[in-house]
């Protein structure tokens, strides 16, 4: 190793070749070491002059600029980055606090004793009937299982105007009440019927209907 060195030094550095980064860098650091604290900014004509170099002030400024743009543009990127990948990171943990708010919620509700239907008063077999026709999610379902029920059984007028009452719209309701007004048990109190409409021209196509407005 000692032979290598000597080797080293013996040959002449005039006629050593390194590249023009090398030379840069080398000819930095030695203006930086003559000129101490004030090495860090050079006037451009200063560094012209000192390096020898073949090119106008104007030449290297725009270099400088256009080094300074790319570290600009750089250093924007890598802020967008780091601001991306927090954004990011939020959302994900933003997600799955969601995720288990929502969890926690379907757990509560599949837990949560079901409410029992209402109770009309008017019989358990008549409740029944109110629960299966309150399975039916339009007035058509719901009309279509007012015949079924209608068949073989009797009905007052409260329990006919707790069925109308399940309906949506007085056209249900009409509809309803002449199903199962031939199986009241009280027809004269059909007039009892009439409040449970919605609208006038409702309540006059129910008077209609069942031929209220007769003698």
């Amino acid at each position: 190793m000692e032979q290598s060195r000597h080797l080293f030094e013996s040959q002449d550095p005039a006629q050593e070749y390194v590249s023009s980064e090398e030379l840069v860098r080398a000819l930095t650091s030695i203006e930086t070491q003559q000129m101490g604290e004030t090495a860090d900014r050079l006037k451009i004509g200063e560094a012209i002059r000192q390096l020898g170099l073949d090119l106008t002030p104007e030449q290297i400024l725009a270099a400088v600029n256009e080094e300074r743009e790319r570290q600009s543009v750089m250093r924007n990127r890598a802020t967008a980055r780091s601001k991306t990948i927090k954004i990011v990171a939020i959302i994900a943990i933003v997600s799955v606090l969601i995720a288990s708010l929502i969890s926690v919620l379907d757990l509560k509700t599949a837990t949560r004793p079901r409410e029992a239907p209402p109770r009309t008063g008017l019989g358990s077999e008549f409740d029944s009937l109110m629960q299966s026709l309150r399975s039916n999610s339009f007035d058509e379902g719901r009309v279509a299982f007012v015949k079924v029920m209608a068949k073989n059984r009797t009905f007052n007028v409260d329990q006919v105007r707790a069925v109308m009452q399940e309906m949506s719209f007085d056209r249900g309701r009409v509809d309803a009440a002449v199903i199962l007004y031939p199986r009241m048990t009280d027809p004269q109190n059909a007039y009892r019927l009439l409040d449970t409409m919605s609208f006038d021209a409702g309540r006059q196509e129910l008077i209609a209907r069942l031929g209220l407005d007769k003698p």
